[in-house]
């Protein structure tokens, strides 16, 4: 074990070595320092490898943004109207054009990462005018001078360490993410305005039969009641006519609430202004095709989202 006096001995050595190793007031340990930080930052980082997936990119990863939704699953409906109105749904939907905004500007984002790469060339041009007097005995004579100063300034980042190819290929990533979905966007839109044009529908059925019921009540009670005043039914039979007619004629408002309440969600989807323009439509689908059996896992790779 050492003692507290052969420690200190120890330490005032080292202390006095090392101030002995200087090189014009920097330190040997700081100059090596500074030397591995250099070299750390000539070198070039490690590429990562590629992930790989597992399956290929299906071709509809490619596919322009403009693609209709309506094609397809749609015609299977048969339904001139339904095609019509996913139509104007897709030109006038407030979100999916907030949506479409948005590819926009990640397609302007790959175009300005892109730009970063090409040389810049910046030109400007000043000019001025200067006017001095002079007076000689009872003379006052003016000069006027003029000068003008243009510039031309070349700058180009040299992508040693590509980091700006990089960025443009994130910058291209993110684009086709906005493609997809917007894609994704259009066929959900699509199919909620089915699901809302068929609600309509529903909906309509659905007032109609409940007013043939309060219809069919109320005309019951009116056989009942002429009965009653010629002592051919009871009173008994009347009340809970009377009864049924009220219980029909709460269902029949409840239907026109629901009625309205599917023509207004339809039209938000649609764009438009709530105002009870949907047309009548008292026909539910018809499809006449069946799904096959047997169809391939692969066709999940065709929904956006996955892409």
């Amino acid at each position: 074990m050492l003692n507290k006096t052969r420690f200190f001995r120890i330490i005032t050595s080292i202390k006095a070595g090392t101030a002995k190793l200087r090189v014009f007031g920097m330190r040997i340990d700081l100059i090596a320092g500074m030397m591995v930080a250099i070299l750390m930052g000539c070198s070039a980082p490690k590429k990562p490898d590629p992930v790989k997936l597992g399956f290929e990119l299906p071709n509809r990863f490619g596919e322009s943004a403009s693609a209709s939704a309506s094609s397809g699953w749609l015609g299977d409906f048969n339904s001139t109207t339904l095609n019509a109105l996913v139509q104007e749904a897709i030109i006038n939907n407030p979100d999916l054009r907030v949506t479409a905004a948005r590819l926009k500007i990640a397609q302007a984002d790959v175009r300005i990462a892109g730009a970063d790469r090409l040389p810049k060339l910046t030109a400007t041009a000043l000019a001025s005018r200067t006017k001095r007097n002079s007076a000689s005995g009872f003379k006052i004579s003016s000069s006027r001078n003029y000068r003008y100063s243009p510039t031309l300034d070349l700058a180009w980042e040299l992508d040693v360490w590509r980091r700006l190819a990089d960025a443009r290929t994130a910058a291209l990533f993110d684009a086709k993410e906005a493609q997809a979905n917007l894609q994704a966007a259009q066929l959900s839109l699509a199919a909620n305005t089915a699901k809302g044009w068929f609600n309509v529908a529903e909906s309509e059925l659905q007032a109609k039969l409940a007013e043939q019921t309060y219809q069919s009540y109320t005309n019951n009670l009116a056989v009942l009641e002429e009965g009653f005043q010629r002592g051919l039914t009871k009173a008994l039979d009347v009340r809970l006519m009377r009864t049924s007619v009220r219980n029909a004629e709460g269902t029949l408002q409840l239907r026109l609430r629901e009625q309205d309440a599917t023509r207004r969600s339809l039209e938000v989807l649609l764009g438009r202004y709530p105002k009870n323009g949907i047309p009548k439509n008292e026909s539910l689908p018809t499809i006449g095709k069946d799904i096959p059996v047997g169809l391939p896992s692969q066709l999940l790779l065709r929904r956006p989202d996955v892409v």
